[in-house]
């Protein structure tokens, strides 16, 4: 794929129309997208011009578009708040485990001399350690990290790579591509999505660089009443649908309404950080992290977390705040919605008799 086409891709075009139509004011009416949302695209798209054309400079590898698509449509405002931080929900344990008990990294060998002897018992200690004690990731990792303790192919980012026989081969493409791919992953320093302190409540670095925050659902917030406040905020103003729908119409009286509410993201913290207690003693190498991955899955825990409650060392639910006029603000959205679903009906009945006759 050349720069021109990168200029000129699908995935460019379908995202300028949509960008295109975010700009009508008919269109924000009705579709939760601010002014914020439409430069963030603006910026994605120019800054996946520029991912695309590196992917094309170093490899014109499949993997390395995929992954600059996939930055791309995360920043859609569907998308982009919906978890943080996305490179920590991406934490790749199989390199992980490459960079630290694979050939490379233990020094095992075929040989079968006394030295290779001695050589391949340390390896073998080092993967029980890795089954028994060694966490992934480690204390000391963070998603993007360019050594053997963070997720990113360590071995083949700085050229050091090894056929199916063990023996090492000179591949500077791939070492060109591994670069690309982690430049084009890891530049830009997530930040979070919202002010809210619960966000920052947990780390999510060293053994928490797989566990991450997941958008759950949204909080009303009817104490704030403009849509600059609510956005400089992080939150999502979303318009009155049925209002502005009911202004479209001949015979509407078009009286004052309000333009919309403001509403607050709302978060679970997924604790994903390695191993399990027994006995007061904390495992944390692979087996016992998979059995603590099989506890989790208890009936009593998946009820609970349908239920909305957070679970001890696994899962903690973000609480709403508690707002005076929330009350009130739930009879009018549970009327807007009845009169909504009444709307919906009419047009439906409209079109089956239209299209039967």
């Amino acid at each position: 794929m050349s720069k021109f086409q990168c200029q000129n891709s699908d995935v460019v075009q379908i995202a300028e129309k949509l960008l295109d139509m975010a700009k009508q004011s008919d269109i924000t009416n009705f579709i939760p997208i601010s002014r914020k949302d439409i430069s963030n695209i603006k910026t994605a798209l120019e800054q996946y011009k520029r991912d695309c054309s590196l992917c094309a400079e170093n490899g014109n590898n499949y993997r390395c578009h995929a992954v600059s698509e996939k930055k791309l449509m995360r920043s859609m405002p569907f998308l982009n708040k919906n978890i943080y931080p996305w490179n920590n929900y991406d934490w790749d344990y199989g390199n992980f485990i490459d960079n630290n008990y694979s050939v490379l990294a233990t020094g095992a060998t075929k040989s079968g001399n006394i030295s290779a002897l001695f050589k391949n018992m340390d390896a073998f200690m080092k993967l029980i350690k890795g089954y028994v004690s060694d966490p992934n990731p480690a204390d000391t990792s963070y998603p993007g990290k360019m050594a053997k303790d963070g997720d990113v192919p360590y071995y083949e980012c700085i050229g050091n790579i090894v056929d199916s026989e063990g023996n090492q081969i000179s591949d500077p493409v791939a070492v060109s591509t591994c670069r690309a791919i982690n430049k084009i992953k890891y530049s830009k320093k997530e930040t979070p999505p919202t002010k809210d302190p619960f966000l920052k409540k947990y780390k999510v670095t060293g053994d928490k660089s797989s566990s991450y925050y997941v958008k759950v659902g949204n909080c009303p917030r009817p104490d704030i009443k403009t849509v600059d406040k609510c956005e400089s905020m992080g939150y999502s103003w979303i318009p009155n649908i049925i209002d502005n729908v009911m202004d479209k119409l001949p015979f509407s009286s078009k009286k004052p309404h309000s333009p919309g509410s403001c509403h607050q993201p709302r978060y679970g913290y997924i604790n994903n950080s390695p191993g399990v207690k027994i006995g007061g003693v904390k495992f944390r190498g692979l087996i016992p992290s998979l059995a603590n991955d099989f506890l989790a899955l208890s009936p009593d825990k998946i009820v609970a977390a349908m239920e909305g409650k957070s679970i001890d060392n696994l899962f903690e639910l973000q609480q709403c705040p508690i707002v005076e006029e929330f009350r009130q603000h739930t009879e009018t959205i549970y009327n807007n919605v009845l009169i909504y679903n009444i709307f919906v009906l009419l047009i439906l009945l409209f079109l089956v008799f239209y299209l039967k006759y």
